[in-house]
């Protein structure tokens, strides 16, 4: 009995010990449990608090900051043969400093290609696409090809470590070619780049800043294709030389289509002909000169829109332009009737007028705008016929009297860019008129460059 008693007695001692060991690994992993617990609450509540933080924190966005991929890519045109160029030591995790996208080209530059200053409009100018899409998709040269070429030359002259001036002494003097790197013309298209261009020659002909600008701002819209002529260079100095010429509204754009003019009647000839010179010539005869001109044109149209109204059969006068896709100089027939460019709003009411935009389709609706506004926008016709311009003519409608008023010809390009403006006799519209010309501008979205 004693030893059954003894046995029964370890049984219920291991029993307890077995119970006691389970009682503590159940107690081991509920606090286990409270702890896990304790830390995904923490946890939670770290993360709704950094979240909080997020939202009131403004995200900074990525994209704003590439890295140098995009930089590398866009002045792959820049030879790496120059002293300063590190592209080959740019980090792997480089990102730029600034969020401002204009500055991002910028510091690349300094830090990477070219430690000095570029001119800005060099830089944007080069950024441009040389081609643009037809409507069948294709691709064509871009209008500005020639220009944004010209510029990217430019910047590799430069970065290149050498002298501008003796890089491009067929383009400028050693004065020119300082006023054009110092100079800040704000950039545009890339047409800014030829109105540096010449706002840095009259800088150095030592004009006037304002007239400077605005010489600069008319070289570039009539002479863009021909920059570097002689005969160009030429009008420039004959205008420094007559500062009353370059400061007072004497019709100067109507100047520059009859050196145009000029020209072309040498291209034509293949430089066989004498160049038209201004030595020994006044502002008087430059003026009678380029009014002989427009006068004969004129004249040279109306009896060719006459016999061609009448029907007989005549050979047309033949002009020539530059076909901004295509490098050869083509001849073409005068034609009578052009399609022009589209425009959904043509008609505008203000409180005591109405105005009215129409666009010139006809040879003969030319003819009559040169006579009715007294300006030689009739020797347009070649340039509208070949697609290059359209030209407007604004009208206002009094409500009260129900009279009509010629208020401006308008001239836009093929990029729809206005380009001129002009009241009778070449004359500055008024504030009136400005302010409905720019809320038509707007609406059929044609770009404003002008300066009125």
């Amino acid at each position: 009995m004693t030893h059954r008693r003894k046995v029964a007695e370890l049984r219920k001692r291991e029993e307890r010990i077995a119970q006691r060991a389970n009682c503590m690994q159940d107690s081991a992993r509920r606090k286990d449990r409270r702890i896990e617990e304790a830390l995904r609450e923490k946890e939670s509540l770290t993360a709704a608090s950094e979240a909080l933080k997020n939202d009131k924190r403004k995200k900074r966005p990525d994209d704003k900051r590439p890295g140098a991929e995009k930089f590398i890519w866009a002045f792959d045109f820049i030879p790496r043969s120059s002293p300063y160029d590190k592209r080959d030591r740019i980090p792997v995790d480089y990102r730029c400093r600034s969020f401002n996208e204009q500055r991002q080209y910028f510091d690349f530059l300094k830090e990477f290609i070219y430690p000095f200053n570029l001119p800005k409009n060099l830089v944007w100018a080069a950024l441009e696409k040389e081609t643009v899409k037809n409507e069948r998709g294709k691709d064509l040269p871009s209008p500005d090809c020639e220009i944004i070429q010209l510029a990217k030359k430019w910047i590799c002259d430069m970065s290149s470590g050498e002298s501008f001036y003796k890089r491009n002494k067929e383009y400028f003097t050693k004065a020119e070619a300082h006023f054009f790197l110092v100079s800040d013309i704000p950039y545009q298209h890339p047409a800014s780049v030829t109105e540096q261009f010449f706002y840095a020659k009259c800088l150095a002909r030592r004009m006037e800043i304002k007239t400077s600008r605005v010489i600069a701002w008319t070289f570039s819209r009539k002479f863009a294709k021909d920059m570097n002529h002689p005969v160009v260079t030429g009008f420039l100095d004959f205008i420094a030389r007559n500062n009353s010429f370059a400061g007072g509204d004497t019709g100067i754009e109507d100047i520059c289509d009859f050196i145009l003019a000029e020209i072309e009647k040498q291209k034509k000839s293949r430089n066989r002909r004498t160049p038209f010179s201004f030595g020994g010539r006044t502002e008087a005869s430059v003026i009678a000169l380029a009014n002989e001109w427009h006068a004969s044109i004129i004249r040279e149209q109306e009896a060719q829109n006459a016999l061609m109204a009448a029907g007989h059969n005549v050979v047309p006068i033949r002009e020539r332009w530059r076909n901004p896709h295509n490098s050869k100089i083509s001849d073409t027939p005068l034609v009578r009737r052009w399609s022009g460019i589209s425009v959904s709003y043509s008609r505008f009411e203000t409180e005591g007028c109405i105005w009215l935009f129409s666009q010139l389709h006809t040879l003969q609706d030319l003819l009559n705008e040169g006579r009715k506004m007294k300006n030689c926008v009739s020797s347009y016709s070649v340039k509208c016929a070949s697609g290059d311009c359209a030209i407007f003519h604004v009208s206002c409608l009094n409500k009260d009297n129900q009279l009509i008023e010629d208020r401006a010809t308008l001239e836009v390009n093929r990029n729809r860019a206005l380009v001129q403006a002009k009241a009778k006799c070449n004359a500055r519209i008024s504030p009136t008129t400005t302010g409905v010309v720019r809320k038509w501008a707007q609406l059929n979205k044609v770009r404003l460059d002008i300066r009125v």
